[in-house]
């Protein structure tokens, strides 16, 4: 056996084949581009992107829905506020029931991305001119940076007609969201019932 054909057998081909095995493995070890693309935009993500900002909570607040404990179906806010209204002449009695724990917005809402409480008279499907004061609610603190007006417990309105009217019979709608205390919100309603020339207490 040559000198040369001793060296090749004897230490190249050990070499070699090592060098194979070691390419291989670091092959399938090697992580994918892929891989290190989605490690290196996580990594870039500062620290207080990921805690929800004033702006995150508020959107969460006014569009969140609380559902039915072992039920499907979504709960409304019609389910936490009753609409009550009498007609006295040109004033229209407007009483909104909101239950124990729950509140709605008070108009003009406290952030441009709450919704804020509405009434509106019509006759036959149009509306009907009429002045109405909004009191201003009383403030709760859902934790904003600043408090917020709601309506709780029982809101009364009185719509005044901008002129006398038979048209009969007016109708009220409110459009309300009502939201549990601790700051869960449910779809907004709109509830409805005619002006009816009888006491709403």
């Amino acid at each position: 056996m040559t000198k040369r054909r001793y060296f090749i057998i004897r230490w190249f081909a050990p070499l070699l084949g090592a060098a194979v095995v070691a390419g291989l493995f670091l092959y399938w070890q090697w992580p994918a581009r892929s891989h290190m693309s989605v490690a290196r935009t996580a990594s870039d993500i500062p620290a207080t992107a990921k805690h929800p900002s004033s702006s995150e909570i508020v959107e969460l607040y006014s569009q969140s829905s609380l559902q039915r404990d072992n039920s499907a179906q979504p709960l409304s806010s019609a389910d936490f506020v009753e609409l009550r209204v009498s007609r006295e002449g040109r004033d229209i009695k407007i009483a909104l029931n909101i239950k124990k724990h729950w509140h709605i917005n008070a108009n003009p809402a406290s952030l441009d991305s709450l919704i804020p409480t509405t009434v509106e008279v019509s006759a036959n499907g149009s509306p009907v001119p009429a002045r109405l004061n909004y009191p201003a609610g009383h403030a709760i603190d859902i934790g904003l940076a600043k408090p917020i007006r709601v309506y709780s417990g029982r809101l009364r309105l009185t719509a005044e007609l901008a002129e006398r009217t038979d048209r009969d019979p007016l109708q009220v709608q409110a459009s309300v969201q009502a939201c549990k205390d601790s700051g869960i919100c449910l779809p907004p309603s709109i509830l409805s019932a005619p002006a009816i020339t009888a006491g709403i207490d």
